[in-house]
């Protein structure tokens, strides 16, 4: 997302610097402050190289709280996006902006067990459109193919998802027929459907 130049810029280094001035704890808090930035590693190597290692966040869904935001797997909401940037991601909803902003360890993982459900469907081709949080322990998906809401309920998503499969293969052909289908009771579907119209 960003090169060595602006790394190096971030770091404040310069050509011909004396090692014993460079000090990595100091570079790593200016680079850790750029917004795409997950981690980072400085070290000296003398007698003259400086070695950067950065980890890249990864959007894995944007939120909307007045302007659009990225959130990555970590359930973080990390940067604005940018005019041009990339919006080919679930739309995440449901979630009020002071918990999306939460440090609480318990909305993080809420919202990390919702990114892994949506690569869980990304892994059986189903491409999301919208996560959204109905309730502490209800998810509702909605995928890019069919306007069929998911009722997902909370865990268990491997077995369920297989469920759900089973039911999108009985009415391949026909989803739009398809209002919803509720996989959150156990080894079951349950499917509502749109009134036929006379």
């Amino acid at each position: 997302r960003f090169g060595g130049r602006e790394i190096v810029a971030l770091a404040g280094l310069k050509h011909g610097m004396n090692m014993w001035r460079i000090e990595p704890t100091t570079i790593e808090k200016k680079i850790a402050k750029h917004a795409w930035v997950r981690r980072v590693m400085v070290r000296r190597e003398f007698p003259r190289r400086v070695v950067i290692a950065i980890e890249e966040r990864i959007p894995k869904a944007i939120v909307a709280m007045g302007k659009l935001y990225y959130v990555d797997s970590d359930g973080l909401v990390f940067k604005e996006v940018g005019e041009g940037e990339d919006v080919g991601f679930p739309l995440l909803t449901g979630l009020r902006a002071e918990e999306l902003m939460s440090s609480d360890p318990a909305v993080r993982r809420k919202i990390q067990d919702a990114m892994r459900l949506g690569d869980l469907m990304g892994r059986h081709s189903h491409m999301l459109s919208e996560i959204h949080f109905e309730a502490a322990d209800r998810l509702v998906l909605y995928t890019t193919a069919y306007p069929v809401a998911l009722h997902m309920g909370w865990g268990d998503w491997e077995s369920k998802l297989e469920h759900v499969e089973r039911v999108l293969k009985l009415w391949k052909g026909h989803e739009a027929r398809l209002l919803a289908l509720d996989a959150s009771f156990r080894d079951q579907v349950v499917a509502r459907v749109r009134p036929v119209r006379q």
